[in-house]
């Protein structure tokens, strides 16, 4: 499998995850919703590493590398809106254990929060690198 091969197969996996968290949300399922929309971005932006042919840090959060390598190599990607996804990225991963395990009860505006990371990170990347697979 090629790395853009590779990076179609997870970012049809981040989209179904995306669904995922959005049903969640219908469901007034706070926590999971959050947990969804982390991995939303997760698969997101390492579908996005890989189409770049970067090897990225297994781990969950890649807002950071995926921000460093689109700055060099996504010339259509703001500088706002890396922020953005990083941020994003960072917010979730900071509260992806808690939703899980229930160390903490989120709230509904929490929950649309992460969606609105989530869906901002699938636009962009579909944007940046799917765009012509549409």
């Amino acid at each position: 499998m090629t790395n853009h091969q590779k990076a179609r197969a997870i970012m049809r996996d981040a989209e179904r995850t995306l669904k995922e968290a959005e049903a969640l949300f219908q469901e007034a399922n706070w926590n999971q919703t959050i947990r969804r929309g982390q991995e939303t971005v997760e698969l997101t932006l390492k579908a996005a590493l890989h189409f770049l042919g970067i090897d990225y840090p297994k781990r969950h959060d890649v807002g950071s590398t995926f921000a460093s390598a689109a700055r060099k190599r996504i010339p259509q990607a703001t500088a706002e809106e890396l922020r953005k996804v990083e941020k994003g990225s960072d917010w979730l991963d900071a509260r992806r254990t808690l939703a899980f395990y229930r160390d903490q009860e989120y709230t509904e505006a929490d929950a649309l929060e992460a969606l609105e990371h989530a869906r901002f990170a699938v636009d962009r990347i579909r944007a940046w690198c799917f765009s012509t697979e549409q």
